[in-house]
């Protein structure tokens, strides 16, 4: 991804998820600094996303008023800081003439795990969890797009009834492949990064799979809108 599409990506989001994610980016170096001994490397990974709920959650009420209905919406935009402050990182790299070893999805995946995981296995390891996720979505594409010729041609003998049980049966197939990528992908962390325990895996593996399935999106609209 060249440094305009990373500039693309970011616009994406919006002023206000930019903004917090750049202060995030900046607190997150901070908290960096704290020695190892307070403060193990290996958490630093949640550090960004932590800090989005919470800057996202102070920023909200400016907006609106916050009710329990809104927690969600918190949730899910202050996660997007957090994305944002890695974007930002990654972004100051291209420009700062930094050379990762990666490209696209896989410098986000090496942002993520560049405090658990040392060279020279960290790039190796960004690049097969990122083919990991990708290659089992090209996979869900290419199911998605057979199911729905077969169901354009089967709407023309079939009754509706029919129709629902396809559609039943392709969201079963996406849970399945979903549930096939998070297990790859802990796999791939049990094997490079052996000293996380069980609940420290399970918690990035769902991390890495929420920011790549954002990083995606985003993706997607930043093409959309050019």
């Amino acid at each position: 991804m060249t440094i305009a599409q990373l500039i693309d990506l970011l616009r994406s989001y919006g002023v206000d998820i930019l903004l917090l994610g750049a202060a995030d980016a900046l607190l997150t170096a901070l908290i960096g600094k704290i020695p190892e001994k307070i403060l193990p490397k290996k958490y630093l990974t949640f550090i960004p996303f932590l800090l989005g709920f919470l800057l996202y959650a102070l920023f909200f009420p400016l907006i609106r008023n916050l009710s329990a209905e809104d927690f969600s919406v918190v949730l899910e935009r202050g996660f997007g800081v957090g994305l944002t402050a890695l974007l930002c990182n990654l972004l100051f790299a291209r420009l700062t003439g930094k050379k990762d070893g990666t490209s696209g999805a896989a410098s986000l995946v090496k942002q993520l795990l560049k405090d658990c995981i040392k060279e020279p296995v960290l790039t190796e390891a960004a690049e097969k969890i990122s083919e990991a996720f990708f290659g089992e979505e090209g996979e869900t594409d290419g199911d998605e797009n057979q199911a729905d010729g077969t169901s354009e041609t089967e709407d023309k003998s079939e009754t509706d009834g029919t129709s629902e049980t396809d559609e039943t049966s392709e969201n079963g197939d996406k849970s399945e492949t979903e549930n096939n990528e998070t297990d790859k992908i802990s796999e791939l962390l049990k094997t490079y990064a052996p000293q996380l325990t069980d609940g420290e895996r399970k918690a990035l593996t769902v991390l890495i799979v929420a920011a790549l399935k954002e990083w995606k999106a985003a993706e997607n609209d930043a093409e959309k809108s050019a």
